[in-house]
């Protein structure tokens, strides 16, 4: 069995994750690799967006499954080039952290 991730996110870059998984819901995969991604960063979107609901101005801690952290690495490096420049740099420090954990 494989662990869980655990992260601790400013409201800054909590932030910065969650304006990304806001647009999720726009793009339509035809392959089937792409579907399995999306419905993990679905499951990862709900979790995020919720905790942001939540406790919109304190930092929060995250448990996630390996498969969930390992997708929203993967969408965080591939969206943070279509952000702002400060917005991308905390999307991808949080990227960053996630590589850091799941090695």
């Amino acid at each position: 069995m494989l662990q869980k991730i655990k992260l601790k996110l400013s409201p800054g870059r909590l932030d910065a994750v969650c304006s990304g998984l806001k647009n999720l819901g726009y793009d339509v995969p035809c392959i089937r690799y792409h579907k399995h991604n999306r419905s993990i960063m679905v499951i990862v979107a709900k979790k995020m967006l919720k905790k942001q609901l939540d406790n919109p101005t304190k930092a929060i801690s995250i448990s996630l499954e390996y498969h969930e952290a390992d997708v929203l690495e993967l969408f965080l490096r591939q969206f943070a080039t279509y952000k702002d420049p400060h917005t991308a740099r905390l999307m991808l420090m949080v990227a960053d952290e996630i590589n850091q954990k799941l090695a």
